[in-house]
């Protein structure tokens, strides 16, 4: 709230209360424009989903969690239009219904992917100027919650077709990764959320392969499986999971089901499980 030639007070108010507590940067895209709040700095978002600013250049990357078909990763621009919700992600596929006026300047994601039963919700990160891993120096790494994966694209250059895969963490379908950060002395830290009813979340540190060598861990790593959970457990993790793409019962009818380009099973279907022995069913399970 300085004032002068740095900022001034919002000149439009809501209808039923008073903005209070801030003043908007005179330098603020849409101020001065009749058609956008000024407090405005770029638009036609859906949800973005952690925010960092390139400490570098400044750019601000922005994941995008999409609503049922695509995830984008965004550098969000002053002014910018980003285009939800008539564009999301790749090319329309349907007919694009335009509003009658688009405010600000209409950009394109720096990099998109369409969901499939196991890729399904993107996870902002953080462009890598650290010196811990030079490989990964100009790149920026992010993920995806459902999947595990990490990911990582040039950050001065055009985006591959495909991601340059890092690694995969053990907890998924929403229990997966929550955030991707750098230390000041380089280090790439990776959270993840576990599940709602069990103190299961992490704090993970990315390693190169010659670094997880040069530990000796291999011997120590092991591999926890659960042979049974109890019934009400099972239930909870199906629905937290499961019940937006296979329906509540297991039918493959969820609200999801839709925009899936896999086929999904019936789970109650005598043929389904007449297919299968009991460790297939475990094993996919």
């Amino acid at each position: 709230m300085q004032g002068g030639t740095i900022s001034h007070a919002p000149s439009r108010q809501p209808n039923d209360g008073k903005t209070q507590g801030y003043f908007i940067p005179n330098d603020n895209p849409f101020v001065g424009q009749p058609n956008a709040l000024e407090e405005f700095w770029a638009l036609g978002l859906r949800n973005p989903f952690r925010i960092d600013f390139d400490p570098e250049t400044g750019a601000l990357w922005a994941g995008e969690v999409g609503s049922t078909v695509w995830e984008e990763v965004n550098v969000i621009e002053a002014g910018g239009n980003y285009q939800f919700p008539f564009i999301e992600g790749g090319p329309p596929e349907k007919p694009v219904v335009r509003p009658d006026v688009i405010v600000g300047t209409e950009k394109e994601p720096r990099y998109f992917y369409r969901h499939t039963a196991f890729d399904r919700a993107v996870i902002g990160g953080t462009v890598y100027r650290g010196e811990k891993h030079p490989s990964l120096a100009g790149n920026y790494l992010f993920a995806d919650n459902y999947s595990g994966k990490v990911w990582a694209i040039a950050a001065d250059a055009p985006a591959p077709e495909s991601p340059n895969l890092l690694t995969q963490v053990n907890q998924v379908a929403q229990r997966g990764i929550t955030s991707i950060q750098q230390t000041p002395g380089g280090d790439i830290i990776i959270t993840t959320l576990g599940e709602s009813t069990v103190a299961s979340g992490r704090v993970l540190r990315l390693v190169s392969k010659e670094e997880w060598d040069a530990l000796g861990l291999n011997d120590e790593v092991t591999v926890v499986k659960e042979d049974s959970i109890p019934l009400t457990r099972a239930k909870a993790l199906y629905g937290e999971n499961c019940a937006r793409c296979h329906g509540d019962s297991g039918k493959g009818d969820g609200p999801d089901a839709p925009d899936i380009d896999v086929p999904l099973p019936d789970f109650t279907s005598s043929t389904f499980h007449n297919a299968r022995s009991e460790g297939d069913l475990r094993e996919s399970s």
